[in-house]
């Protein structure tokens, strides 16, 4: 039984590869150095000027804690769409990588959780939230269909809202957490 269950990922892997390979044939032809993906480029670089620019010094390691949850999360979710034809992604900054969209797991998520948990500190975490999650599902979203850089399949925009919703006020929380004990020797 486990012989023939090995057999079969291993042709499944084979499957796999060579999907790859014409994807990458594919992204080398159609996608590398064209404006949609000099927008991904931006799109993976411009948040973190932005956030180093206009972050709060002291509160550096506290966000970036914050912000990691945060890429961990949406790049979790985002790969478990693709692999389930939810959405997926017609222009990614690299090739090997479109299984989930770096420039807005890795920099445009968690950039605008870190800039929106520092800003209006005192501002209800839910409000920031629903802002947060409105903004992504039916302002991003939308704009990344219209440069055509995202499609989805089987997704809606309204499902994003409570996911968007919840990964903030886990950032929010992550962010507020006291500081770590240190290691006893």
């Amino acid at each position: 039984m486990i012989d023939k269950v090995i057999e079969h990922v291993i042709n499944d892997s084979v499957i796999i590869s060579q999907m790859n390979s014409e994807y990458i044939t594919l992204w080398k032809e159609n996608v590398f150095l064209t404006s949609r993906w000099w927008i991904t480029v931006a799109l993976l670089i411009l948040p973190w000027i932005i956030w180093l620019t206009f972050r709060k010094r002291e509160s550096t390691h506290r966000l970036l804690y914050a912000g990691f949850w945060v890429y961990l999360i949406s790049s979790i979710l985002d790969a478990a769409g693709v692999a389930f034809g939810l959405w997926c992604y017609v222009v990614t900054p690299l090739p090997y990588l479109h299984s989930f969209f770096l420039p807005w797991d890795g920099s445009v998520l968690p950039v605008v959780v870190m800039l929106m948990i520092q800003i209006k500190p005192k501002l209800p975490s839910y409000l920031k939230a629903a802002i947060f999650a409105l903004g992504s599902s039916f302002i991003a979203e939308p704009l990344a269909i219209w440069v055509k850089i995202y499609q989805p399949l089987t997704w809606r925009h309204y499902y994003g809202v409570p996911i968007y919703f919840v990964i903030y006020l886990l950032a929010h929380w992550m962010s507020k957490r006291k500081e770590f004990k240190r290691i006893q020797e």
